[in-house]
């Protein structure tokens, strides 16, 4: 698959996000994997929802969960 620039294509969408904010996303994300794990659905679309009033959307792929600045 083609990058652009070099780049994988999605981290085009975490331009212009801090790498404070990244980190505390990336946490999140594993902390609502776990969650998903252990059947915690309530607790996983908390976590939803909290990225999603910062601005961040995230989709599930096969791959593992994607995130972008919205």
């Amino acid at each position: 698959m083609l990058g652009f620039g070099g780049k994988e294509p999605f981290s085009y969408f975490q331009i212009g996000v801090d790498e404070g904010l990244k980190k505390k996303i990336e946490n999140l994300l594993e902390e609502r994997t776990r969650a998903k794990k252990e059947k915690n659905f309530a607790y996983s679309d908390s976590i939803r929802d909290i990225l999603s009033s910062e601005g961040i959307s995230i989709m599930d792929t096969a791959e593992g969960t994607l995130w972008e600045k919205t």
